[in-house]
């Protein structure tokens, strides 16, 4: 696999704009949004170093890169994928908007972890969707670790099928894929309904990048 990284972006669907559900965490990473309660540790001992829990960042969304949404809360999925540009007022909840242009996190620690909070419906039917990771034109390119979980920054510990993680992925490539079936478990991520998951994401190369920060985007499309 490639090392090292420059610009790079997990795409995605939108992120927000206008205000959107407001989220606060303390010293400790007790987060408060909506009147749902949970932790997310602020730092995390992984084998290659410590990773930093990042609650804020800003955004922009697929190759715009004129417009970025400054200091966007970026603990909850709505504020990520539940917008398709800086022009949406009202985010869409998840699983959001089906493979519209990515979020991009501008200024990801290489050091850090992002952990999206979301809640799936009490009836999601069928659906089903994955993530993809592309990479804005830069060298050396970076290679990313994305999972699903029950638990905030957790990449291995609380995950519900061994398809919810996915590590150390190239650009261009597709990440996690979820459904709510209990087929595949070793190559797909099986939810629950009316279930909270995190969907978190870190550098899978931080010592090979660079920069201090980087640029990361995720594509997210979904079918019912």
């Amino acid at each position: 696999m490639a090392s090292g990284i420059g610009e790079h972006w997990l795409a995605g669907v939108m992120f927000l704009l206008a205000p959107i559900a407001s989220a606060a965490a303390d010293a400790s990473g007790i987060i408060f949004s909506g009147g749902f309660e949970w932790v997310c540790s602020p730092q995390l001992a992984l084998p290659d170093g410590m990773r930093t829990w990042q609650p804020v960042g800003n955004i922009s969304y697929g190759s715009d890169t004129t417009h970025v949404r400054p200091n966007v809360n970026i603990t909850e999925w709505d504020n990520l994928w539940g917008f398709s540009s800086v022009i949406d007022s009202v985010p869409v909840s998840w699983p959001g908007f089906s493979d519209a242009p990515a979020p991009t996190l501008r200024n990801f620690g290489k050091w850090n972890y992002v952990a999206a909070h979301f809640r799936t419906p009490a009836a999601p039917g069928n659906l089903s969707g994955r993530f993809g990771y592309s990479e804005v034109p830069s060298s050396p390119p970076a290679r990313v670790t994305m999972a699903i979980s029950s638990t905030c920054g957790d990449f291995a510990a609380h995950l519900p099928t061994p398809g919810c993680l996915k590590a150390d992925v190239e650009a261009g490539n597709a990440l996690v894929f979820w459904h709510f079936s209990t087929t595949a478990p070793d190559t797909a991520c099986a939810l629950q309904p009316g279930a909270d998951y995190y969907v978190n994401i870190m550098i899978a190369n931080p010592e090979s990048v660079v920069p201090q920060a980087v640029v990361v985007g995720m594509n997210s499309v979904w079918q019912p």
